[in-house]
């Protein structure tokens, strides 16, 4: 199959392509202009928008061109060149492991002084020992899905949006081991909400887990 192919953004003609699959289109369309675009996985391809739809179909490697009629050959499709992409596994990483480390940061007798003072160095109570471990087991699970267990339909996003995905949770992360671990928390005046809550807690990440095991 040959394309015409033509820049997305300034409508400027970049040659012909030629190849069986996706993939040899995209090589096709690196071996001739390596100068400017020398990354294939950054090559994007999209068929033109239809007549009143803003955008068109994206070319990826899920698509068989010879069996569909999303393209032709002859056809003209729209490129673009991707910003530096981090894979979707290491995003999701990035964004567990800080919440993972909140609790333990704030277990560290420095950090405690220079948060609470003085005050920070008196033991923390059997609730608050509890709540550490529950926050960091979560995240622990997390970290062990993302690397072991879970598929990705994309396999990288642009890095920019990394610092976008990770601040809610380092942030929050914080937040909520900084109120947990501080020296004038109080914990709940019946050790029956403790327990009820604990349950619920565990209850739902095992509930969690075996979504996440069936999807």
């Amino acid at each position: 199959m040959q394309l015409k192919v033509i820049h997305k953004r300034s409508q400027k003609p970049l040659g012909t392509i030629s190849g069986k699959t996706v993939a040899e289109l995209k090589e096709s369309f690196v071996k001739e202009n390596k100068k400017n675009y020398p990354v294939v996985d950054r090559v994007l391809l999209a068929t033109k928008p239809a007549e009143g739809q803003s955008r068109g179909i994206t070319i990826d490697d899920s698509i068989d061109i010879s069996k569909t009629d999303k393209i032709k050959d002859g056809d003209e499709v729209l490129f673009s060149y991707l910003p530096p992409q981090i894979g979707w596994r290491t995003v999701f990483v990035a964004e567990y492991f800080g919440p993972f480390m909140t609790f333990p940061i704030f277990y560290v007798p420095a950090v405690r002084v220079a948060c609470f003072g003085e005050a920070g160095l008196e033991p923390l109570s059997w609730v608050q020992h509890l709540m550490a471990l529950l926050y960091t087991v979560h995240f622990l699970k997390r970290l062990l899905e993302s690397i072991f267990l879970h598929s990705f339909s994309k396999n990288t996003m642009p890095w920019t949006n990394l610092v976008k995905n990770v601040w809610y949770y380092y942030l929050f992360g914080l937040l909520i081991a900084y109120t947990g671990a501080h020296a004038k928390y109080t914990p709940p005046t019946s050790d029956t909400q403790v327990y009820v809550g604990t349950a619920g807690f565990l209850v739902c990440m095992l509930i969690n887990f075996y979504w996440h095991l069936k999807l």
